[in-house]
């Protein structure tokens, strides 16, 4: 009977404490946890702390922090071998620091059955009580673990479990642990790398394979300085479509003028509204020609495409931008909706390095000469009684704009079976030439430099020089 009672009296006492400590979990952690998957072999899931932020010597409040994340992300998610790794976000008299705790910590056996999860919280608690001797009083902001799959998770978002359901699983863990099991290492999980080419490999091209040339957009914008600083008052676009004679498409232009001003006061707003309606116009040429990806503006990365970026990052939330850039030049911005692609705006500068004019002068002398227009008289007050000349001026930009690039990519097309819309430099284009028609990798490759053999030859005098 006596034995009975003591029974009893232990129990009870086990569940007052798995109780306590199950409250104080829920009441120091953030209610969301943030969750991430880098690659199908990796989960990152972590629980933040609130304040006041407990202190590392708090083990099992510590360990209870990560079998729940282990229980909400790894277990639903994880098929076959897998191990997780612990890391501490702590506070100390510094700085802010993040650190791993140990090695791997085994989740499963090697043939991927569960090893039981009060072993597994026994482990995590032994491990933090021996980092809380190092780390005496310091506190702990936030707990990350780390895990690795040899084969890969089930689904990228795992079920939500109900709260009856994460409390089961971390009153299991939390039993005493029945059997001991033989300290089990990690195994080394290594997936299968990328092969890169240690040098540059040439292209193969087939004459007998026919060019099939892209559609694509011509765009202009007109400015006017106001207060030092350039705002549109007119804008337009053309489809230029390969074969067809460019004089018969359709430029649509719009000028900040034509708005009516009881519904747009200001200049500023009739600016925009412009922009909002070349946007719109692009989308739908979009939508009617699906194969249509690349607006070309002339000096896009340099002029246009400040206001034109500044527009849609404003005024068109709905989309995301993907800038291109390098060495402080904007080479592409791609508008996506989702993970589908809109359109993308490139400049004509980087494929055609020139004036427009003497571009046109030699690409396409039927369509005229690139005219001009007194920018010093160009005022807000004689905007309207302009319109007529301005609008003429920039028509006939976009119109000697589609007419280089149309007559470009017909003679690409016809000397190199190539079509210039897929590159976005001039050195792309004739680095994709010369391994198309010229370079043969076989009897001269040309080798690609490793990170540290590439910092090593910028560093020297002669590159530098």
């Amino acid at each position: 009977m006596r034995k009975s009672n003591q029974y009893t009296t232990t129990t009870r006492c086990r569940e007052n404490e798995t109780s306590l400590l199950l409250s104080k979990f829920y009441s120091k952690v953030e209610k969301e946890s943030t969750y991430h998957v880098p690659h199908p072999g990796k989960i990152i899931a972590s629980h933040k702390f609130k304040e006041p932020y407990p202190i590392v010597n708090e083990t099992s409040l510590l360990s209870i922090t990560v079998m729940d994340l282990l229980t909400q992300y790894a277990y639903p998610s994880i098929s076959g071998y897998s191990k997780f790794t612990i890391q501490l976000t702590m506070k100390r008299s510094f700085d802010e620091i993040n650190f791993t705790l140990g090695l791997a910590i085994p989740l499963t056996f090697e043939d991927g059955e569960f090893i039981p999860k009060s072993n597994i919280y026994d482990k995590v608690s032994r491990i933090l009580e021996k980092y809380s001797e190092k780390y005496d009083g310091d506190c702990v902001l936030g707990i990350t673990i780390l895990i690795y799959m040899l084969v890969g998770i089930k689904d990228k978002i795992p079920p939500l479990l109900s709260e009856d359901a994460r409390e089961k699983s971390l009153l299991e863990c939390l039993h005493p642990v029945s059997v001991q099991i033989d300290p089990i290492r990690a195994l080394k999980i290594q997936h299968k790398k990328r092969n890169y080419p240690s040098h540059i490999t040439a292209i193969k091209s087939s004459s007998r394979k026919r060019t099939r040339l892209k559609s694509f957009l011509v765009a202009d914008t007109e400015t006017i300085l106001i207060d030092n600083v350039h705002k549109p008052y007119a804008a337009g676009v053309m489809m230029v479509i390969p074969g067809l004679d460019i004089k018969t498409q359709t430029i649509y232009t719009y000028f900040s003028e034509d708005y009516t001003p009881y519904v747009f006061k200001s200049f500023e707003e009739r600016s925009q509204k412009l922009l909002h309606d070349l946007i719109l116009r692009i989308i739908s040429i979009r939508k009617k020609n699906p194969s249509i990806q690349t607006v070309y503006f002339h000096n896009f990365s340099r002029f246009d495409g400040i206001f034109v970026l500044k527009h849609m990052a404003l005024h068109h939330k709905m989309f995301q931008l993907k800038p291109l850039m390098r060495d402080n030049r904007l080479y592409e911005v791609a508008v996506y909706s989702g993970k589908r692609m809109l359109f993308r705006f490139r400049d004509s500068l980087h494929l055609l390095p020139g004036k427009l004019d003497d571009l046109a002068k030699n690409l396409c002398p039927e369509l005229g000469l690139k005219g001009s227009i007194p920018y010093d008289q160009v005022t807000l007050s004689n905007l309207s009684s302009l319109r007529e000349s301005l609008v003429e001026y920039m028509k006939q930009d976009i119109l000697l704009l589609g007419g280089i690039m149309l007559n470009f990519q017909d003679l690409y097309a016809k000397s190199y079976k190539a079509d210039i819309e897929n590159k976005i430099t001039v050195a792309s284009l004739a680095l994709s030439l010369f391994r198309s028609n010229y370079y043969d990798e076989v009897k001269f490759p040309i080798h690609i430099p490793n990170k540290n053999e590439d910092t090593f030859i910028r560093k020297c005098p002669l590159f530098l020089s």
